[in-house]
This record gives structure tokens, sequence and C-alpha cells, in this order.
């Protein structure tokens, strides 16, 4: 009994890890995808060149990047970047509070404006081949498109509102 009022109520391995992998899941999802095009599109679009013809190829490139991006197992939300801090230490408590959770993900995702990670990140695409996918001949227009599109969207993303981690949070993670 003693043991138990001095549990802590910080987050665990186990809870940080499943918060990143349904944020993953999330994310690379057919609706978030949708959402996600809706919210990048014109302000990437507005500034790309016309010989990339954005309005037309954004969608579907978006898509793949997404998928990338926000890889469960290895992508921007994946545990093992998401929680490195968390699964070096024990506690006790098995459910996450609502502002521990909260407080991650905007942590976590207010990363995305830093230059230095979007070169990273930028690096991290290129050096995976992922243009290729898009065949040899297309390869020089993927490029300037990751180049124009990874650091607007991840800036974007760290400065868009997440009003809907609390609800992410408390229906996805059931947190306290």
């Amino acid at each position: 009994i003693a043991l138990a009022s001095f549990a802590s109520a910080e987050l665990t391995c186990e809870d940080c890890s499943n918060m990143g992998t349904t944020m993953g899941e999330y994310s690379t999802s057919d609706k978030a995808i949708q959402a996600q095009i809706g919210y990048f599109m014109p302000a990437i679009c507005a500034a790309a060149p016309a010989e990339l013809e954005c309005e037309t190829y954004f969608p579907a490139f978006w898509a793949s990047v997404d998928k990338v991006l926000f890889d469960p197992a290895e992508g921007w939300f994946a545990p093992k970047y998401l929680c490195q801090d968390v699964c070096v230490k024990k506690t006790f408590m098995q459910t996450p509070t609502c502002d521990e959770c909260v407080n991650r993900m905007f942590t976590h995702i207010s990363y995305m404006a830093d230059e230095e990670i979007q070169v990273e990140v930028l690096d991290k695409f290129m050096e995976s081949g992922f243009c290729d996918q898009f065949g040899e001949e297309n390869v020089e227009q993927c490029t300037a498109g990751l180049e124009l599109v990874l650091p607007m969207a991840m800036t974007m993303i760290a400065a868009a509102d997440v009003g809907w981690a609390t609800e992410f949070c408390s229906n996805q993670i059931n947190c306290m």
C-alpha cells in the first residue's frame, strides 16, 4: 500500500511506444493523408515552380512522402525516436496523464521546425532512394519536389494548432 502512494505518474516506455505507434498509424491513414493534402497543397503549390505541375502531382507525391515520413516503425513518431528518453527508465504507473501525452506530442512535433532536422530528414529521403519509385526519368523532378515539400510541410506541421492532440490522447491513448 505504501508503494502505491509513491507510484510515479510519469509516462512509461510501453505507454509512450503505444502513443508513437498509434500516431504513426493514424498519420499514414487515408483520412489523415487527405486532410494533410488539403492543408499543405495551397501553400506548397503557390510556392512551386510551374514545371513541377504541383496541382496535378502533389496529392500522390505527398501520399508517398507521408508513408515514409510517418511510418509507424521508422518514421517521425516511431517509438525509437519519440520515446528514447522514457524507455531507459522504469515507472510504476500504467496509464499516462493527458498532459504527458499532449506535451510529448507537442514537443516532438515542434522539432519539425528546426532547419537542421529538416535537412537531416531530406538527406535520409535522398539516401534511401525514395525518388527511384517514380522512375529514372522523374528522379530530378522528385528531388526538386522533396526539396520544396519537406521543409515547407514540416514547418507547417510544427506551426499548426495542436488542439487535436488532446482528443487524440484521450480517445486513442485513453490517458487519465
